[in-house]
């Protein structure tokens, strides 16, 4: 007979403890979860409508436009699929991605000599570092669901580093379909994957096996492209592979980098502002990340070894491209994150040198394993940067209040003009009708002549602005709401104007 399998209870118990860390911080900061009314990001709010018109049979860049890649607003198509008209399908990918995260932190731990509970433990400041840092932001960003393609990445290039094994070709080529995901749905992320490559191939070489590395690279690139197939395919067979490759490659190079001023001198002091504006928004992993580099290299003196390599080139080109892009918004540095573990080594391998600490630890263990978690929950509650806001009603936020005002109407139509989405297409279920339906961080100048063009011949029902009117609004439209809003650090006046019925 057979012996039946026995489940692992010690196992089954981490991964349903990471799972409820995961919930505990998702739920209490993404504007996403259910604590949230909505989220109130733009970029959110944009994947969203996107997703929403091209549900209802819009072509990507041709027809509806934006400057994220595909890949994205499939993702959240198949959120529309679960939950359409709130934002809880992404919530529970926010969880699925957080898990994995959590599962590969915990695994890189373990990699690294510590036990299986001092890994759960040291997972936990990890999560909590990322979550309640201002880079985390509103929830959603395609940063958040890079994180565990990169954590999974990592770790099988560290246990290369850490035991010179040959890493299987399934894995390197689910590295390379990862890279390709990313490529479409933000291509400056594949940055970290450039960092991945080099290093297997050197050490590939330096081992004598470049044969070997020939066929990493062939396996990589093999996955790569296979990701990228299916999003060639929807642009071929719908005639918009010149929008893909006008809007996605050409617009986000030439129309939204800021290239600055020529002055070399210039250009480097504000990459450094850049990078530091960076670090200093995810302050928890960054700090976690400082304190292990500096006990790395000037405790452990390990600059030379294969790990240290590993780290500070995937490291290194992660911030080579946030420092080229020479853009600084609050969330382009939470992929530093994946290097939070570092600073979660230095502080075992410190502390276990105190027998004394060692010993009350190991005594007191439950105790201080229940005290940790409860204090990981306070502080996700309250160290959270967006709990004020869980405790909004609808009746206090301005885009519940234009929503009741919209649907008054029969069937209407809304444009977003010279602001990116507030969210009221997604509130209304409305489609946008204009091709350009808000404004973007682009200098194309055929945004606003386009809705511009909208305005002038009342083609919506309302057109939603921000601190000043349109210009010609009065030809056709008249004002029916105006309220002065503030949305976390900015404060707009929000300007509802309505079509007069001839």
């Amino acid at each position: 007979m057979e012996e039946t399998k026995q489940i692992d209870w010690k196992k089954l118990f981490g991964a349903l403890l990471l799972g409820l860390l995961v919930f505990c911080c998702v739920t209490f900061v993404s504007e996403c979860s259910f604590c949230y009314r909505m989220n109130e990001w733009d970029d959110v709010n944009c994947f969203h409508t996107v997703a929403m018109a091209m549900q209802n049979g819009k072509v990507l860049y041709r027809d509806i436009y934006e400057q994220k890649g595909l890949y994205l607003y499939a993702f959240h198509v198949l959120a529309l699929y679960i939950s359409n008209g709130t934002y809880f399908g992404i919530y529970l990918f926010e969880l699925i991605a957080g898990w994995f995260f959590a599962f590969f932190c915990f695994k890189t731990l373990r990699l690294f000599g510590l036990s299986y509970n001092r890994s759960i433990l040291g997972t936990m400041p990890i999560l909590l570092g990322y979550y309640i840092s201002i880079a985390f932001w509103l929830g959603d960003s395609v940063e958040e669901f890079a994180l565990p393609m990169y954590a999974f990445s990592l770790y099988i290039l560290l246990k290369k580093a850490k035991t010179n094994y040959d890493i299987p070709f399934y894995q390197i080529f689910l590295s390379g379909v990862l890279c390709g995901f990313l490529f479409l749905s933000k291509f400056t992320l594949v940055a970290f994957y450039l960092g991945f490559g080099l290093v297997v191939f050197i050490w590939e070489v330096r081992d004598k096996k470049t044969a070997r590395g020939f066929i990493d690279a062939a396996v990589f690139i093999v996955g790569f492209l296979l990701s990228c197939l299916p999003c060639l395919l929807y642009f071929s067979f719908n005639g918009a592979l010149n929008d893909l490759f006008q809007v996605y490659f050409y617009n986000n190079l030439f129309y939204y980098s800021d290239h600055g001023s020529p002055n070399i001198f210039m250009q480097l002091l504000i990459s450094l502002g850049v990078f530091f504006a960076h670090t200093g928004f995810g302050w928890g992993y960054t700090l976690m990340n400082l304190t292990g580099f500096i006990y790395f290299v000037f405790i452990r003196r390990e600059w030379k070894n294969r790990v240290f390599m590993a780290i500070m080139t995937t490291f290194g080109t992660i911030t080579l491209c946030l420092i080229l892009g020479r853009v600084h918004y609050t969330y382009y540095g939470l992929p530093y994150a994946i290097f939070a573990f570092t600073g979660v080594l230095a502080i075992h391998d410190i502390s276990i040198r105190y027998k004394g600490f060692g010993n009350f630890i190991q005594k007191y263990k439950k105790a201080f394993g229940i005290a940790s978690i409860s204090t990981m929950f306070l502080l996700s509650f309250f160290g959270s940067p967006n709990m004020p806001v869980m405790f909004k009603s609808k009746e206090d936020m301005v885009q519940f209040k234009m929503k009741e005002i919209i649907l008054q109407e029969e069937n209407p139509t809304i444009l977003n003009y010279g602001f990116l989405d507030g969210g009221l297409y997604y509130l209304c279920q409305s489609i946008p009708e204009c091709k350009f339906f808000c404004g973007l961080n682009s200098n194309d100048p055929s945004i606003e002549e386009t809705q511009q063009a909208f305005i002038d011949e009342g083609k919506t029902t309302f057109i939603v602005a921000v601190n000043e009117a349109p210009k010609n609004i009065t030809l056709h439209y008249t004002l029916v709401f105006s309220e002065v809003y503030s949305v976390r650090y900015e404060t707009r006046e929000y300007l509802l104007y309505k079509r007069i019925k001839n």
